[in-house]
């Protein structure tokens, strides 16, 4: 590099000299002007345009002027012919002067450029001999971790062959006192075994992040996922059913926090491993893990749903204890809306508090003691419905919409059949339109717009009716009744959209965001119009309040994020009732709209004489 150093100082010393060349260029014009200024030189000529060219025709022609400078003989007549002579002189040498300093610069400019590419390469130059050096370090770097992971191998083979040893040695002794009363040997033989198992913290936090959790899940991480591959609910079934069928192993528990997921822990453990005192809980219990709160009817059904496949695809076998985790954390509520749902589905509703599981098995246990138990039969869900295939999420959702009408004693609209109907003899059939509100984030701005665009639209339509409702001031049932009679539902993105999954087959979903959504959330903003294809029904798109004030420091995301993820939504009036004017035609007059959901009509329905699979 200090070979660049003289081009450099060159260029700069270049650079230096063609600036004062042209200030001298400069005075002398000025000199040249004022001196034709007082002979009487006075051509406005002189002041209107470029100073250079008006000297000569040749450095008109230089700098792309054809004419040459008309010279009036008003003013010519006012000094001598030798002195316009001199002018002239004067002129056409700093036109000779000024083609060298253009001439110059082309020069300097193409040495820098020649000297910017020099040092391009020899930076590249540079960058590969790093790159080689972080290469060798790299090696060099898994060459120490493989040595490491040969010398641990080593010693669990060491470990592993004096457990053997001491194995064999006990057995011996056991053999030998076979003979002795088992009194005398039942609280020693109970106390070697529970130290043979093994418990796990519940959450292995280096676990965290690695492939999102679905191959290496932190929660239960000795229990390896399927990856990204679609298929049926991801459940696990301890003993062994289904997929691993020969392992035979309970899985148990110990601990209580509510706080920290580490400090919960999980063992599997075959039944000749149980000592005397431990606990076993009869009949089947689920157990559901989620990084979200089951607060969110949303998210809390996501989680709880599959276990519903399972009720289904065993010939709806009954279920008796619920166990919610969250990171490995116990809770013992969810979401109102969640809880009715499993209640009318037949899975146990109410989670259990591992406390009170403890005392009701044990009447020795102290709430001053840590609960360890395990369990006869137990279902692990820990990713909810991710990766389930489409099909399978429209058949558990059918049949919890199904479960839900037949609780509540509600017929759903046989939409399809009607969308059907109407085309065929070609009249428009009868909609009604769900203004669905929700308090606080991401709440409409100003409500009676919204209704007022909606009511219009509907009034403009033959057989069209409309309301607007807030779900927080319904019941469940009185939700699932309004939705079921649901053509077309309009609502911003938020969890009280998990509605849709009782809307007939074929409606339409219309969504809101407030700005800044598009950019910033991922793809978490998609997950109901995901919902809404799984359910058979046509989610129209988003519209994005375009007018929500912007972050006021957009160069950090996370905080934007935060800025806009609750903020209201306002309105524009004219996109939106053009929008529905289009979704409500649609929804009147086009077979289309519901021949792919003629299969699924009124399922559930008592006065079609069809029911729910359980």
């Amino acid at each position: 590099m200090s070979q660049l150093r003289h081009p450099c100082g060159f260029s700069i010393v270049c650079g230096v000299l063609l600036i004062i060349l042209e200030v001298v260029l400069y005075h002398s014009h000025r000199t040249v002007f004022e001196l034709g200024h007082a002979r009487g030189a006075t051509s406005p000529l002189w002041t209107q345009t470029s100073w250079l060219p008006h000297y000569s025709a040749a450095a008109g022609r230089y700098l792309g002027l054809e004419k040459q400078i008309p010279i009036r003989q008003d003013t010519v007549s006012r000094y001598s012919l030798r002195q316009y002579e001199h002018l002239n002189k004067i002129s056409e040498g700093l036109e000779d002067l000024l083609r060298t300093v253009m001439a110059l610069r082309e020069e300097i400019g193409r040495f820098r450029q020649n000297l910017s590419n020099l040092e391009a390469k020899v930076q590249m130059s540079i960058s590969k001999d790093s790159g080689m050096d972080g290469l060798d370090d790299r090696l060099l770097t898994l060459a120490r971790e493989s040595e490491q992971r040969k010398q641990q191998k080593n010693a669990l083979s060491e470990n592993n062959m004096q457990e053997e040893t001491r194995l064999s040695e006990r057995s011996e002794e056991e053999q030998e006192q076979q003979d002795e009363p088992i009194e005398s040997t039942s609280q020693g033989q109970s106390s070697s075994q529970e130290q043979e198992l093994t418990f796990l913290p519940l959450m292995d936090n280096k676990l965290r992040g690695v492939d999102g959790g679905h191959v290496l899940d932190p929660f239960m991480s000795v229990i390896k996922g399927r990856g990204w591959i679609e298929g049926p609910p991801e459940l696990f079934f301890f003993p062994g059913k289904y997929t691993n069928a020969e392992d035979k192993r309970l899985l148990c528990l110990r601990g209580n926090s509510t706080f920290d997921g580490a400090r919960n822990f999980y063992a599997l453990a075959y039944k000749e491993q149980l000592s005397n005192t431990m606990m076993v809980i009869p009949g089947v219990t689920l157990i559901s893990e989620t990084i979200w709160e089951y607060a969110n009817p949303w998210h809390a059904m996501y989680n709880l749903l599959p276990f519903l496949f399972w009720r289904i695809n065993d010939r709806c076998s009954q279920a008796h204890k619920l166990l919610l985790f969250n990171k490995g954390k116990y809770r013992t509520t969810a979401s109102s809306w969640v809880t009715s749902l499993m209640k009318a589905t037949g899975l146990p509703w109410k989670p259990s508090d591992i406390n009170l599981v403890a005392r009701e098995h044990s009447g020795s246990w102290s709430s001053s003691q840590i609960p360890t138990m395990c369990f006869e039969q137990a279902i692990v869900s820990r990713r909810g419905i991710s990766t389930v295939l489409h099909s399978i999420r429209r058949r558990m959702s059918m049949e919890a919409s199904c479960q839900a009408r037949r609780t509540c004693n509600i017929h759903e609209k046989n939409s399809a059949a009607d969308g059907e109907a109407a085309a065929r003899m070609k009249y428009k059939r009868q909609l009604n339109v769900t203004l669905l509100m929700r308090s606080g984030g991401r709440s409409f701005r100003n409500e009676q717009e919204w209704e007022q665009v909606v009511a219009e639209e509907c009034k403009a339509s033959a057989n069209c009716s409309w309301s607007s409702i807030h779900s927080d001031n319904l019941t469940f049932c009185e939700q699932v009744e309004v939705l079921s009679h649901t053509d077309i539902l309009i609502s911003s993105h938020g969890a009280q959209l998990v509605n849709m999954i009782f809307m007939p087959k074929g409606a339409s979903v219309m969504e809101m965001f407030p700005g800044g959504w598009f950019e910033l959330a991922g793809n978490g903003q998609y997950i109901y119009r995901t919902f809404a294809n799984s359910l058979g029904l046509h989610h129209e798109g988003y519209w994005r309040d375009p007018s929500t004030p912007r972050c006021p420091n957009p160069s950090k995301p996370r905080p934007c994020f935060l800025h806009y993820k609750s903020a209201q939504i306002g309105i524009n009036a004219t996109h939106i009732a053009n929008w529905l004017r289009n979704v409500i035609e649609k929804q009147q007059t086009s077979s289309l709209y519901f021949k792919e959901f003629l299969e699924y009509e009124s399922v559930g329905d008592s006065e079609t004489g069809k029911v729910c699979e359980c």
